[in-house]
Formats: structure tokens, C-alpha cells, sequence
């Protein structure tokens, strides 16, 4: 519309130079120029932003322009540099002290929510174990072998998945919640003998009766500067046990 709009303006200004009307035409399309301004300013998006920058550049060219319009002009400039940052995905190696292996996986979106997945493990949740079980009364649901004698050594593998959510405060931070399972298993040291009293080898047998599933819940915040990642929170599992994490990684565009 304002394409017309500049078009017979200037037609008319060039016929008649002199014209009466010019004052009003200005004044005309000033007023066209803010409104179309106001209406454009309050949406986030970059585009909108570079309009207002636009509309409001034509009205000081064109007219005298209204107090605190430079004001406005500045404001969109910085509003349409924070609503044009891309969407990034990221990936990032993140530790705890009780599941210090984990890699976290997701988004972090410049105006909406993102999401993301973690997933973590501590070193004995990938160390086998033998194909029989015992339980808290120390019996073992095998009769192949003639006598198993604990050691006294124990384990426990511990595995986190998580999935969550992530919000932009403020360039360059996002803050990231989420809740998840924590899987436990108990694992104990035996020796085992023939029937002649001969040790034959040594085993890790897990106890069913401490194969856990416990509520796991994180937060914290994620700051990320020109695709370098840097995070840091905690979690609780079990809504007591309380664990500080720390993380590193990368992020790289994406669309959308």
C-alpha cells in the first residue's frame, strides 16, 4: 500500500512543485507511516522490527518528526538483531558425580521453548554380569554351581534419561528443566567353587531385589556464545538426594 501511496505522491510533487496540497499529502503519510509503525512494534519478529526501522526513517524524511522517534528507531534496530538470532540445536557432554558419563542432546530456540534429552551412566552400568541373581536373604536361583562365597566387594550401576525443556532469558542464557528415570541396580563380588572346594572364577551378581527405577528431576542454565556450549545445575532423584552437574559442548544453527 505504501508503494502506491510514495508513487502518487511523488507524480503529484513532480507536476506541481508548488502544489498546494504537498503539506498535506507529507502529513498524510506521515500519519500512515506511524500507525502502520505502532501496529509493527510489538511483534517478535525480525522482520516486523526492520519495518518499524523503515516506516519510522521515511517519517523523518518526510515530515517533523515526533519527539523520541531516533528513541524508537534505536529500539527496533536492537529488537530486530534479538529476534533475528537463528534457532540452534546443540549437543554436549554433561557430568555428575553419580553418573558422570552422559551426553544431553536438543534445542535452544531464540523466542520459543525448546527440548532436549539426556542421557547418563556411571562406568559399572556397562561392566557385565553373571547370568544368576541373588536377593537380600543371600540366596542365589542357581544349583549348577556347589558353593558361592561373597567377597565382600560391591557396585552399583546407575543410568539417568531425561527429557526437558529450555528457555532464552536473555542472550546468551537459557535456562533448562526436565524429569526423568533413574535406573539402579545392586551388584555384589563372589567366588565360586566346584564341589571339590576348587575356586573356578570370580563373578558380579546382581540383586533383584535392589533393581531400582527412582523419579530423577534437573535444572539449570546453559550459556552458549558463537556454537561453545558451557552449563551448570543439579538434579535430585528420588526428590532428596541432590547431585551438581556440569557440562560442555556445542550448538550449531538450525531453521525454524
Amino acid at each position: 500500500r505504501f508503494t502506491d501511496m510514495e508513487y502518487y505522491f511523488t507524480k503529484y510533487e513532480k507536476q506541481y512543485p508548488k502544489g498546494s496540497e504537498i503539506a498535506a499529502n507529507k502529513k498524510t503519510m506521515c500519519e500512515a507511516y506511524l500507525a502502520a509503525s505502532n501496529e509493527q512494534k510489538h511483534k517478535k519478529e525480525e522482520a516486523a522490527q526492520k519495518r518499524v526501522v523503515e516506516y519510522l526513517t521515511r517519517v523523518k524524511s518526510l515530515c517533523v518528526a515526533p519527539a523520541g522517534i531516533d528513541d524508537d528507531i534505536r529500539t527496533a534496530q536492537r529488537k530486530s538483531v534479538r529476534y533475528g538470532r537463528p534457532n540452534r540445536g546443540f549437543m554436549a557432554y554433561v557430568y555428575d558425580s553419580l553418573t558422570p558419563l552422559g551426553v544431553s542432546f536438543g534445542t535452544i530456540n531464540n523466542t520459543k521453548l525448546g527440548m532436549y534429552v539426556t542421557v547418563r551412566a556411571n562406568e559399572d552400568f556397562f561392566k557385565g554380569t553373571g547370568y544368576y541373581t541373588t536377593n537380600d536373604d543371600g540366596e542365589f536361583d542357581t544349583d549348577i554351581i556347589h558353593l558361592i562365597q561373597p567377597t565382600g566387594n560391591t557396585r552399583t550401576a546407575h543410568f539417568d534419561g531425561v527429557l526437558g525443556l529450555t528457555k532464552k532469558i536473555a542472550f546468551p542464557l537459557w535456562l533448562y528443566a526436565g524429569g526423568g528415570v533413574n535406573y539402579s541396580v545392586f551388584a555384589i563380588e563372589v567366588d565360586e567353587y566346584n564341589s571339590s572346594g576348587r575356586k573356578t572364577d570370580t563373578e558380579w551378581v546382581k540383586n533383584k531385589d535392589r533393581q531400582l527405577y527412582k523419579p530423577v528431576v534437573e535444572a539449570g542454565a546453559i550459556i552458549d556464545v558463537g556454537g561453545f556450549q558451557v552449563r551448570g545445575g543439579g538434579k535430585m532423584v528420588d526428590f532428596k538426594d541432590i547431585y551438581y552437574s556440569l557440562g560442555v559442548g556445542f550448538s550449531f544453527r538450525r531453521g525454524g
